[in-house]
């Protein structure tokens, strides 16, 4: 598969132990829509190194609409805006790939890792590690215990809501 940007062979790596094709001459790289999100929550890299890759691996936006590797057709673009900063990502939906130019998986990784959903999963971890035995044996059993599917609008309210009325 050739480089969507500057034609030269991709090469198979793993990003953040997410298999990945990368570009390099222009440091792009392709991902799959599910490995975008398994590298965007992953938290193996310091924040000094996803930074330094950010800055070092940078590259502007390919501004033309570039075509996907896989199928040829023409990737649409996708815009992330954050704080006062924003960039494109080129994206398959015949194929659920993504192309992010140089340094923006990174950049991707350090929006996420800022977010408030990044800091309530470290504590969620943190709280993991430390829980005590009695306490992780109680929420297994909280857990096993959870209906095995959500109650309809119709159960809760006796009856008043038909279950086609739900998705309304």
């Amino acid at each position: 598969m050739d480089c969507p940007v500057c034609r030269t062979t991709l090469e198979n790596i793993e990003y953040e132990g997410v298999p990945v094709r990368r570009c390099g001459q222009c440091r792009g790289m392709l991902v799959t829509r599910s490995g975008v999100q398994r590298v965007r929550t992953q938290q193996n890299r310091p924040t000094e190194q996803l930074f330094v890759e950010y800055r070092q691996e940078d590259r502007e936006d390919t501004q033309e609409k570039i075509r996907c590797p896989r199928c040829r057709n023409r990737m649409r673009k996708q815009l992330v805006r954050h704080v006062a900063e924003q960039f494109t990502i080129d994206s398959c939906r015949e194929c659920q790939l993504s192309w992010f130019d140089g340094g923006e998986l990174a950049r991707i990784q350090l929006i996420y890792e800022s977010s408030a959903a990044a800091r309530d999963s470290i504590e969620l971890q943190y709280q993991a590690r430390n829980m005590s035995d009695e306490r992780r044996r109680q929420l297994e059993e909280d857990i096993a215990n959870l209906p095995s599917r959500a109650p309809t609008l119709s159960s809760i309210f006796g009856g008043l809501f038909s279950d086609e009325d739900e998705d309304e």
